[in-house]
């Protein structure tokens, strides 16, 4: 059985690669790809995570099953700003889903101390202590990809792939982006794969993957198209 999180349709609120042409890339040394990875890797896995380093993240999910497209959605994340809820000062940030060929679908939500205090969808607010109770299952779509990239062992993979670099275009910025190829990882169930990285100022960010399970013919596709640095 494929154990890596598989993106479809039946996915809810939002699930973060890069839609780039690639230059020519230059080899790096593991080692120095292995020490980023131990000491600057950070991966959102929860809201706060998105809060504490994002103004704005858009990307691309996308599931192929036995060569037909079953998922593909555009997904943004935006900080709103601080507002004041209840007498609490709050974190407030919006997140969109855009399935292809379906209608959107969009949650602000206001969060603080780890807790949303209140969430609005479809123009009904809900209360915070109801929506605390089903967020893990309404919010569990929109971090599906980090979930399934976290999964891997990507020191490992480095090991046993070839490592490149080059500067690349996302959005509107140039960065330099670290990808790491594999074939035959049976260990990690992946026919073949491609993983992104992008080497920022002060942190490794996972901009992208591209993977063919080993087990079932299944390929995910993960993209980031934008962001924007708090």
């Amino acid at each position: 059985m494929f154990k890596k999180t598989v993106f479809t349709g039946m996915s809810l609120v939002l699930i973060l690669a890069i839609a780039i042409t690639f230059s020519s890339p230059a080899t790096m040394a593991i080692s120095e790809l292995e020490a980023l990875l131990a000491e600057d890797l950070e991966i959102p896995t929860r809201v706060e995570d998105l809060i504490a380093k994002f103004s704005l993240l858009d990307y691309q999910v996308k599931t192929i099953q036995g060569g037909t497209t079953s998922y593909d959605a555009n997904n943004s994340y935006q900080y709103l700003g601080q507002e004041n809820i209840q007498g609490e000062t709050t974190d407030k940030l919006s997140l969109e889903i855009q399935p292809l060929n379906q209608q959107s679908n969009s949650i602000i939500l206001w969060m603080a101390d780890g807790e949303f205090k209140q969430a609005e969808y479809q123009g009904q607010i809900i209360p915070g202590e109801i929506f605390n109770m089903m967020a893990e299952n309404i919010l569990g779509a929109l971090f599906a990809p980090f979930h399934s990239i976290s999964e891997y062992n990507l020191e490992e993979l480095a090991d046993v792939g070839e490592v490149s670099s080059s500067q690349k275009m996302i959005g509107d910025k140039e960065v330099e982006v670290i990808t790491v190829t594999v074939d035959d990882v049976p260990e990690e169930e992946i026919e073949s794969g491609k993983v992104h990285l992008a080497n920022l100022d002060n942190f490794l960010m996972v901009v992208g993957f591209d993977y063919i399970s080993g087990v079932e013919d299944i390929q995910q596709i993960f993209e980031v198209t934008a962001f924007e640095l708090r």
